[in-house]
């Protein structure tokens, strides 16, 4: 494949720098494009035998990626140490200066691993040419050619051409890489939203409505609630507050027959007891001072659609007679009104106390108890949801990340200190510990010391039942007190920063991650919950390059 030319003239050296320009303006293919660029180097101005060659990503040794001249035997040969000072190849990557050797056999340094000589006569003399490939200041590969040292040229001439073509290799490579990383992040955001799908396609429809996971407990309860959805059947959900009622109630009635009409929501804990009959049944203009207007009830809003009353065990029992009076006659008496009103709508109930003991007690009406009890479904706990509180993690961090303009990550060992934790306040303790993390960490990482800091200031918030859960799962409220002031403590004596960039201890996970996956630093980003552009930064400060090619 080698083409020796006669001495190519200024304007043939122009030709040679518009032709290979030209492939840049093609679809990016990297491979395509600098083989491109090495093909017209040696057909046009007789630098044979070009080869890029760039460093392994795990072992830091230089070696040929991308040739035109050169077979499979001559590429595998030509690995350069760069640690050792092997080679012109490995003493340009090191040092970002050009290497010319005017005849490679009469050269100490040069190390003869390729050197192609088909079409040149056997008593030619050879001349190598390297240069580096330069990324801010820094060599991040090599550009090298050949050429018969006999030719009649300068090579200043052919040094300034490797040059220019090496610019536009660098710029193709730093394209390819930004590509690469970009596609790496859209993976690593579809994958986060693969995680939060569960295993049929019921548990699918729910993750449009906030509910991530797919764990046995959530599946059971998310196919109970979809073989009810399109019903008419009252459905009373049960669970500890932050278990997701309101999302369950919202998913049964997206996948309802009344999907189109209002979803009207309404937390009986949250309205004063004097004004949740105006609230629910609406009442009319002059029934009672101050009613200068007549309004519609969430009854009446919600006529055609469904009727959301959460945490109804804290409706008092004078209302609870007229809700059930509503329910079984379809009608709604607005205060003042003289006639009742038609209303047509699905009831859907929630709660978190135990309404059969509260029946028992008489603090519930046991007719009313009866009509909304049709379809109970449990929701589990956050701290039984086996596997869903790292799909919950990751899939709130990002949107996090988004929300705040961050790009923080969480850490194996916080993760794994997440999904230790007894979660008492559930999905929404979680949220809110996560997005405490996010806008507190002063690094990309939020490591475990960050969350054993957090949830030990959770401990002063005493949720019913919670000291119990805790210590079932090994974290004790006052286990986590103690760790909150063990870490406070140790800031304040250090009276260094809280978290620094890169930690040491990192190397040896990022050595195993990228040993797994054979040097793909993409696969290894994904591994270690990273992105291209933070594991390459780790590599960098923690000199991972030099210590593999050493």
């Amino acid at each position: 494949m080698n083409e020796p030319l006669s001495t190519p003239s200024i304007r043939e050296e122009l030709v040679t720098i518009i032709e290979m320009s030209k492939l840049l303006e093609k679809p990016l293919d990297p491979g395509h494009t600098i083989q491109g660029i090495l093909r017209l180097l040696s057909q046009l101005c007789g630098l044979n035998c070009g080869r890029v060659s760039l460093p392994n990503e795990v072992t830091g040794v230089v070696e040929v990626k991308y040739h035109y001249g050169l077979w499979g035997e001559d590429v595998t040969r030509g690995r350069y140490d760069v640690g050792a000072n092997e080679g012109v190849t490995g003493r340009v990557m090191r040092t970002g200066v050009t290497g010319l050797v005017p005849d490679v056999s009469d050269d100490p340094v040069f190390v003869q691993r390729i050197a192609e000589k088909a079409g040149v006569a056997s008593d030619a003399r050879l001349a190598f040419i390297a240069v580096p490939i330069m990324e801010s200041g820094t060599p991040i590969g090599v550009l090298s050619a050949q050429r018969e040292a006999s030719q009649d040229r300068s090579f200043n001439f052919d040094i300034s051409l490797l040059r220019v073509a090496s610019a536009m290799i660098g710029q193709v490579l730093r394209i390819d890489s930004f590509v690469a990383e970009q596609t790496h992040n859209l993976r690593q955001e579809n994958q986060s939203l693969k995680n939060t799908l569960t295993a049929g396609e019921m548990v699918n429809n729910s993750v449009a409505h906030g509910i991530i996971g797919t764990s046995p407990a959530l599946f059971e309860a998310v196919k109970q609630a979809n073989q009810v959805a399109d019903t008419d059947a009252p459905v009373l959900l049960k669970g500890e507050s932050g278990t997701g009622k309101e999302k369950f109630a919202r998913m049964i009635h997206q996948q309802s027959s009344r999907r189109e009409q209002p979803f009207i929501s309404i937390n009986c804990s949250a309205v004063p007891m004097e004004l949740q009959e105006a609230e629910l049944f609406g009442y009319r203009k002059g029934s009672f001072s101050g009613a200068t207007a007549s309004k519609a009830g969430k009854v009446q809003l919600a006529d055609g659609g469904t009727l959301f009353l959460d945490e109804i065990g804290d409706m008092p029992l004078t209302l609870q007679a007229k809700l059930l009076r509503t329910i079984q006659e379809k009608r709604v008496d607005p205060i003042g009104a003289t006639e009742s009103e038609s209303v047509d709508f699905r009831l859907i109930c929630a709660t978190h106390a135990p309404l059969a003991e509260m029946v028992n007690q008489g603090a519930f009406r046991l007719d009313l108890f009866y009509r909304i009890n049709v379809v109970p479904i449990e929701l589990p706990v956050l701290r039984n949801r086996d596997g869903d509180i790292r799909r919950i993690a990751l899939h709130h961090l990002n949107e996090l990340n988004h929300a705040y303009d961050r790009n923080a990550v969480l850490s194996h060992d916080a993760l794994a200190l997440l999904e230790e934790y007894a979660w008492p306040g559930n999905v929404r303790q979680l949220v809110n510990v996560l997005e405490r993390a996010t806008v507190m960490t002063a690094s990309g990482t939020i490591d475990a010391g960050l969350i054993r800091y957090i949830l030990g200031n959770e401990s002063a918030v005493q949720v019913p039942g919670a000291v119990a859960a805790d210590e079932k799962d090994g974290w004790s409220a006052s286990d986590l007190s103690q760790i909150g002031e063990q870490v406070a403590a140790t800031r304040a004596d250090s009276g260094i920063r809280r978290y620094e960039w890169v930690r040491q201890e990192e190397a040896r996970a990022i050595r195993d991650a990228l040993a797994q996956t054979s040097g793909n630093r993409t696969k290894a980003a994904e591994m270690l919950n990273l992105t291209v552009r933070q594991l390459r930064y780790r590599i960098s400060k923690l000199d991972l390059d030099k210590r593999a090619a050493g």
